[in-house]
């Protein structure tokens, strides 16, 4: 009985009062009412470190050997279908 009551008591608050402690508590937690800086919230983070930069400068290789490769293969699978018909 006393569980009826309590849960009575959070039906009574309403649901505008949990929505707005909803959003003020996630505001304060994910610090969205501070004022942003004038460069819209962005932070210079300077150049990119030279592990960074050969990361994806292998990613761009590695993905246009796979381009090339699927080519390659779409190539030779023309040449043997024209052979044929």
């Amino acid at each position: 009985m006393e569980t009826e009551k309590a849960n009575l008591g959070v039906v009574g608050i309403g649901a505008s009062y949990l929505t707005k402690k909803f959003f003020a508590d996630t505001e304060k937690l994910y610090r969205l009412d501070q004022i942003a800086s004038s460069s819209g919230g962005k932070k210079e983070l300077g150049p990119l470190p030279a592990t960074s930069i050969a990361l994806l400068a292998g990613l761009a290789v590695i993905w246009f050997l796979i381009g090339c490769y699927m080519l390659t293969g779409y190539i030779k699978k023309r040449k043997t279908e024209n052979k044929q018909g």
